[in-house]
């Protein structure tokens, strides 16, 4: 300072013109004189930090949006035609189910109409259609189990004839073997009979020899030999008639066998047959029945149909009705009676009272700033309303390409739907964020920190802005003492913290 004074004076001197060259010289040349140095002891500075081992800042986000209802419904037509009626004004209050408006003079409700008639004649006749259908199937079945009866009865009735058939065989053939038995019997009698004239005759002709002296004896034995000729032509003629009798019983015994069997394989192949018509019987019941049943399921099918035309109709009719989904206050009224209206088209909108929700739109790398239920701070003009966040979209709209966030708020009847607002939302604060005031800017962005009461600079490398704060990926380890004063520091100078 004093060399600039100095220099100062020479400036002056030579401009004034009253001093030589030699005299300036003479003056630069002469020692100083000596002066008393007066030390003096300069106090610390005084800097704010910022401790990260200790503090967190508390990041938020500042969003615009608008105060919405829970619930918003706009109501649409599900079928075209003319308001004919129109019950509704805006700001009116409606409850679930009120109507608000009335759809008809067009072709479609005049179709729903007609669809409704017939669907209703033609159950009528399907219904009438299925009881004669059961009718029918009963009768058929009656049929068959009457047949199938007459079966079982002939089958018994077989049974008895055949029993009683072989009754009276078995007593035939029971006479036929006592009368062959008595045959064989006399038979057996006739030829003893026989056996013992012809004994006797012979003994009457060995005597009638060995007395051919006695002359007077031949006539006698002669007449004898004649009557025993007789006698054996007698018995030989009984033995003939017994053999016949024998061989007719034998004739009639087996002729009796063979009619036995024949009755009985008669009676068994009638009994056969009227078990194959039994069995049909059976077959006819089983068809008649399946027959009934697929007639059955032929017309529940069709009054499936049926009913499900006549729904459609009834739906048809009941969407001319144009009534109030929820309970709430109509916001919007975009039609007037007369108004051509088709499905799909907005004619009314309503908002459900109660609970109020924030809207408001984040970048896909807030959203991992953010968590559901998390808090947040809604201001409205100078009304500052506390929610929770209760919806965080999935997906990025197609439009804004932005995530929508739903907050739910507390209970304020001052706050009305649409009304603009300031969205606050608190952050999850996991990496290092410092204010951006700290931040020193230059080629290479730097802060400063405090180490054992001493400036020191860091170079760091910085991330994502959020309201005052920059994010810290590089240059930090979390554990510094950030300075945050924006005085003029420089590096190694000594500094003290000052007192909050």
């Amino acid at each position: 300072m004093r060399k600039f004074i100095t220099f100062l004076i020479l400036i002056a001197l030579v401009g004034a013109g009253d001093y030589s060259r030699e005299d300036i010289k003479e003056f630069l040349q002469k020692p100083e004189p000596e002066t008393e140095k007066i030390l003096r002891k300069i106090p610390l500075q005084e800097v704010t930090v910022l401790d990260l081992t200790t503090e967190k800042p508390k990041i938020k986000l500042a969003k615009s949006g608008q105060i919405k209802a829970e619930s918003t419904v706009a109501i649409v037509p599900q079928v075209s035609g003319i308001i004919t009626e129109l019950n509704a004004e805006v700001g009116d209050y409606v409850k679930r189910g009120s109507e608000l408006a009335f759809i008809g003079n067009s072709l479609s409700t005049d179709i729903a109409a007609i669809q409704l008639e017939s669907a209703k004649i033609s159950r009528q006749l399907s219904e009438e259609s299925r009881n004669l259908t059961n009718q029918l199937g009963n009768v058929n079945v009656d049929m068959a189990e009457n047949g199938r009866q007459i079966a079982v009865n002939t089958i018994n009735s077989f049974d008895s004839q055949i029993e009683n058939a072989e009754d009276l065989i078995e007593f035939q053939v029971e006479n036929t073997e006592e009368e062959l038995e008595d045959a064989e019997d006399a038979l057996e009698e006739s030829e003893e009979y026989l056996e013992d004239l012809l004994k006797s005759q012979e003994n009457e002709q060995m005597y009638a020899e060995k007395d051919n002296l006695i002359s007077t004896l031949i006539t006698e034995f002669s007449g004898l030999l004649d009557n025993s000729e007789a006698k054996i032509a007698q018995a030989k003629q009984a033995v003939l008639a017994a053999e016949k009798r024998v061989e007719i019983a034998e004739m009639t015994l087996d002729q009796l066998n063979l009619t036995e069997q024949s009755q009985i394989d008669q009676l068994e192949f009638a009994q056969n047959s009227a078990e194959i018509q039994a069995n049909g019987s059976f077959s006819q019941i089983e068809a008649a029945q399946i027959g009934s049943e697929l007639q059955n399921l032929q017309i529940l099918s069709q009054a499936t149909q049926i009913e499900m035309s006549e729904k459609i109709a009834r739906t048809n009719q009941k969407y001319q009705h144009i009534t109030s989904p929820i309970e709430g206050t109509i916001t919007e009224i975009l039609i007037t009676e007369g108004n051509f209206v088709a499905p799909g088209q907005a004619i009314i909108k309503i908002e459900k009272n109660g609970q109020l929700i924030a809207e408001t739109s984040i970048t896909y790398e807030e959203k991992k700033l953010l968590d559901l239920d998390q808090n947040a701070e809604i201001e409205v003009g100078d009304t500052t309303i506390e929610g929770k966040i209760i919806e965080i979209s999935p997906s990025l709209s197609s439009v804004s390409k932005k995530i929508r966030v739903k907050i739910a708020l507390k209970e304020n009847k001052e706050i009305l739907p649409g009304t603009f607002a300031k969205i606050i939302l608190p952050v999850k604060n996991e990496a290092i964020f410092i204010p951006l005031n700290s931040i020193q800017l230059s080629d290479t962005p730097f802060v400063r920190v405090l180490e054992n009461a001493e400036i020191k600079f860091k170079t760091v490398k910085t991330g994502r802005i959020i309201g005052n704060y920059a994010e810290i990926i590089n240059g930090l380890n979390g554990d510094e003492k950030i300075i945050t004063s924006i005085s003029e520091l420089s590096e190694g100078e000594k500094v003290k913290i000052a007192q909050k």
